[in-house]
């Protein structure tokens, strides 16, 4: 799996299991019905990042290291275009994002590097 489909939003991880979180659309209805096709944000706000899982590993995933941030969590977790960012907005899908869940999302898990010294001898039995 892509590590670019994890996104760090209020300091918690989300999934967007179809695609890269970077990608995501907006998912507001359009004047005609129709789904909003609007990126959520427009350029690379924010970088992949590693964040460390405590003993399970680590992961990448778009965001930051802080709480505060340099996106609008609120709009993200919406799905909601800068254009459909207001109260009122009726939806054409659901948001895609949904919480990480460490068992569920083991596969986006990796384990730390080990880090280990060779100094050209065999070890002694």
């Amino acid at each position: 799996m892509n590590g670019n489909q994890l996104v760090v939003l209020r300091g918690r991880l989300w999934v967007n299991p179809k695609d890269d979180a970077h990608a995501l659309r907006c998912v507001a209805r359009t004047t005609k019905g129709d789904r909003c096709r609007n990126p959520i944000e427009n350029g690379q706000v924010l970088g992949v990042r590693e964040f460390q899982l405590g003993t399970a590993g680590y992961v990448s995933a778009y965001g930051h290291y802080g709480q505060a941030g340099a996106v609008d969590a609120d709009r993200w977790l919406a799905q909601h275009c800068s254009v459909h960012d207001a109260p009122g907005v009726l939806d054409h899908d659901a948001p895609e994002l949904r919480r990480f869940d460490i068992t569920r999302d083991a596969s986006f898990l990796r384990p730390y590097p080990v880090e280990a010294a060779f100094d050209g001898q065999a070890a002694a039995d």
